[in-house]
């Protein structure tokens, strides 16, 4: 008896451990490719929407500025403006089951931003 209560100390012991690990690294979601940017052509860089550029720029998708040669903005980067926390493993199950919600994206279907 005493091997069982071993093996299921363990079991609960690991499980409550990967718990705690799985909370502590959520994963992040990058903009996705239909994502709004603000490209400077003069710089070949594109910026967020949040991003203070201080002038008119074009407005073009993500993947396009991607496939244009365009890089993003340090300064937008290091803000982390192009990603959103995600749920970890634990919090998409509790959403799947219905004890969360969804939560808000930081973009639209059609490609704005939401601030």
């Amino acid at each position: 008896m005493d091997r069982w209560r071993m093996l299921l100390t363990a079991i609960i012991v690991a499980v409550i451990a990967l718990l705690f690990l799985d909370l502590g690294f959520p994963p992040t979601l990058e903009a996705p490719p239909h994502a709004q940017v603000l490209i400077d052509e003069t710089a070949g860089v594109y910026f967020a929407p949040s991003c203070e550029v201080g002038r008119l720029l074009a407005t073009i998708p993500l993947a396009q500025a991607r496939e244009l040669g365009f890089k993003p903005d340090e300064a937008c980067l290091s803000e982390e403006e192009f990603t959103q926390p995600g749920r970890s493993i634990t919090g998409r199950l509790l959403e799947g089951i219905g004890i969360l919600g969804k939560p808000e994206s930081r973009w639209n279907s059609d490609g704005t931003w939401n601030w």
